[in-house]
């Protein structure tokens, strides 16, 4: 998986100008790894405005581990600060679709923060409790990874 990463960041950093492009063959499989079949997931909101409350976001239980090096590309060179932190959940449900936990926390690792510091500021994960959901609509993105 690391090979994939790495192919992908590297035809990242050939975009160099507003606008351009480049071609990569690179399934999202293949960047996503094995360790999909067990996720956190509720409706959110953009963390670019216009913060529109229309995004189903999904947390992997199996973080995805990428060097700050190779993603600072984005944050510095392609991409403004514009983006927010995590939120308050409010009323938000969070499901998960793993069995055998009576809580299931969604740990610090899993976040997209500048600092994981910065984290409790917003939205305090170690306290959140979470449901276990194993319905058809997590159907759909099993078989996309495991039943093909």
């Amino acid at each position: 998986m690391e090979k994939q990463w790495q192919n992908y960041f590297d035809a990242a950093h050939k975009l160099i100008e507003q606008n351009s492009s480049t071609t990569l063959d690179l399934t999202l499989e293949l960047l996503m790894g094995s360790n999909v079949a067990e996720f956190w997931r509720y409706l959110g909101s953009l963390t670019t405005p216009s913060c529109a409350e229309n995004v189903i976001w999904t947390v992997f239980r199996q973080p995805i581990s990428i060097l700050d090096y190779d993603f600072g590309f984005f944050r510095d060179d392609l991409f403004f600060e514009s983006y927010r932190g995590p939120q308050p959940l409010y009323h938000r449900q969070v499901n998960r679709s793993f069995l055998n936990e009576k809580l299931s926390p969604i740990p610090d690792e899993n976040l997209c923060v500048n600092k994981i510091s910065e984290a409790g500021l917003f939205f305090d994960i170690f306290h959140q409790t979470t449901i276990c959901v194993l319905n058809f609509s997590f159907l759909t993105f099993y078989r996309l990874f495991y039943l093909n």
